[in-house]
């Protein structure tokens, strides 16, 4: 439950961004998904899919990509420094 409450908070906080973002925005979000193959990470995974989706089509996000964690807090720190390197400026983060 206290993965679902960070998941809320961390969308509400890309959701604020609405106000400060610009029609052509830079930002570029990194989903870090910790696994993409069970059925509660998958339903998560879908639901980050439609909102991510809808602010990079209204022009709040520039871009966004999903990291899967395989479940493996080694490979999600190796995955977040991959998202940095590849321009992601904030990420969405469910720890494995």
């Amino acid at each position: 439950m206290k993965k679902f409450v960070v998941l809320v908070l961390a969308f509400c906080m890309l959701l604020s961004l609405v106000a400060v973002a610009s029609a052509e925005s830079d930002i570029v979000v990194a989903y870090m998904a910790k696994n993409t193959v069970d059925a509660f990470h998958a339903t998560l995974n879908g639901a980050a899919k439609e909102a991510l989706d809808a602010l990079k089509e209204d022009g709040t996000i520039k871009d966004w990509q999903l990291y899967d964690g395989l479940t493996d807090p080694i490979t999600q720190v190796n995955l977040i420094e991959d998202a940095i390197n590849n321009g992601a400026n904030f990420v969405v983060f469910l720890p494995a």
